[in-house]
């Protein structure tokens, strides 16, 4: 059986490719196992990808395009929640700086584009389904929500599994951090800038689009 792998997903292995070399190499010269945490973070910011590429595979079956596109908002915030490991830098050797700084960026970046990668797939599928005003406005809620996950998950220490295995917990924090001003202001600033980003490549594909029409 043939697998169909778009340039855009060769792009992304690539990419997580080399950032699992780059840790690799360092744990090879150091001993430290430092970047194992980042590795992992990078592995979760596939998952969102990986069920909107199946939500959009689905489109024929409704109930299973529904909960495969619930699944990936509920993971959707592990992809950009890699570039809060920027915090790392304060902690990085001297000596190795320029090298974690490096590698810290590249698994972000990565994430990033996994995330805002996978928002567009989504996109499509609400645009054919509901309509441009619903898909938009379903667009900046979600990132929305996503900069409220990636709150749970850097200050609260929450990740997805627990809707399944704490969901009661889960549930009485995100109450409890709605009165809270940093659940706000991270929600907010990560919602915007989030919203910035997937606008911007949203527009750079169009045009890219149009200019591969016209040609």
């Amino acid at each position: 059986m043939k697998i169909n792998i778009s340039k855009a997903t060769r792009s992304f292995i690539v990419l997580s490719i080399l950032s699992i070399s780059l840790f690799g190499i360092r744990f090879m010269h150091t001993g430290a196992s430092f970047g194992l945490g980042l590795v992992w973070n990078l592995f979760l910011a596939w998952i969102p990808l990986f069920f909107a590429l199946l939500a959009r595979r689905l489109s024929q079956k409704p109930f299973f395009k529904y909960l495969a596109m619930a699944i990936w908002l509920l993971f959707f915030p592990n992809a950009p929640y890699i570039i809060t490991d920027l915090v790392h830098l304060d902690h990085l050797p001297a000596h190795l700086w320029w090298y974690d700084s490096m590698g810290i960026f590249v698994v972000a970046f990565t994430g990033l584009l996994l995330g805002i990668y996978s928002v567009s797939i989504i996109h499509q599928i609400w645009r054919k389904d509901f309509g441009a005003f619903f898909a938009w406005h379903a667009v900046v809620v979600s990132m929305g929500l996503c900069g409220f996950g990636i709150y749970l998950g850097r200050f609260l220490r929450l990740n997805s599994w627990d809707i399944i295995t704490h969901p009661f917990r889960l549930a009485r924090y995100c109450i409890n951090s709605l009165g809270n001003p940093l659940a706000m202001q991270t929600t907010l600033l990560f919602g915007a800038v989030l919203t910035a980003v997937y606008l911007a490549f949203y527009y750079i594909n169009q045009n890219e689009n149009e200019l591969q029409k016209a040609n």
